[in-house]
């Protein structure tokens, strides 16, 4: 197994979202600087546990599994 080293660029900046389904979402954002590459990021996007964003993210989560898991997902699963 390969270990990969990140590095925290910035922590926990706020962001506001609105979505079409769940509508306003406050999401703490943080950035990763990923070891031994030129300068990639990997950027989570997470909710406050317990607000009423987790929840939406939650709900986002349910809607999406449902999509693929239902009988009209729009590609093969396999």
């Amino acid at each position: 197994m390969e270990v990969v080293r990140v590095r925290v660029q910035c922590l926990g900046a706020a962001v506001r979202m609105w979505h079409p389904e769940v509508g306003d979402l406050e999401l703490r954002r943080e950035k990763y600087g990923i070891g031994g590459t030129d300068g990639q990021l990997l950027v989570v996007h997470h909710a406050e546990s317990g607000s009423a964003s987790a929840e939406g993210l939650a709900v986002l989560a349910s809607i999406a599994a449902s999509r693929v898991a239902g009988p009209s997902a729009p590609y093969p699963l396999d």
